[in-house]
């Protein structure tokens, strides 16, 4: 079972346009990207769930180098530790579906949880279409991130469909 996670919009909220203005002149206010720390505590937890791995599709991430930094680095310390999903054809319309696509094809994972604010509608669907495995697709809406009701509804999708062997 793989659960893939974006960064902006996603784990991170962004900032709502009356927050930015309060903090765009704070010293290094971009590394201080709010994060739900219950969210990312929970989903952790069912990262170390026995059969379940964590990649990350992400901007912030374009390689494994960036995103060891990223988790291991102040925020997440240490958190949601997992792969890099390398790009294909960033940053042409579609390229995160592609990239996600591509990266499953190769891993075959049993089931597929992919959290992501621009993801496009129709993911679920194309997933599907492709892979043939379960699949939960969520899209939060950028200025909220992933909630616990989020969470939730994977912990469910976990739950039904996590075994004891990795991808």
């Amino acid at each position: 079972m793989l659960m893939v996670f974006d960064v902006d919009g996603t784990i991170s909220r962004f900032y709502r346009e009356e927050e930015y203005a309060e903090h765009h002149d704070d010293p290094n206010w971009y590394e201080l990207f709010p994060l739900d720390e219950a969210v990312v505590d929970a989903l952790d937890e069912l990262a170390h769930v026995p059969g379940v791995d964590v990649a990350w599709l992400t901007s912030w991430a374009p390689d494994q180098d960036y995103l060891d930094h990223l988790i291991n680095g102040s925020r997440f310390r240490g958190r949601l530790a997992g792969r890099c999903v390398p790009w294909i054809g960033e940053p042409d319309k579609g390229w995160r579906l592609r990239s996600l696509l591509a990266f499953a094809e190769q891993h075959r994972p049993r089931a597929l949880v992919w959290a992501d604010d621009q993801s496009p509608g129709n993911a679920g669907q194309r997933i599907g279409d492709h892979l043939t495995i379960p699949r939960l697709v969520l899209r939060p809406h950028r200025n909220v991130g992933l909630t616990m009701d989020d969470v939730h509804r994977v912990h469910a999708f976990v739950n039904e469909h996590a075994r004891q062997q990795p991808w």
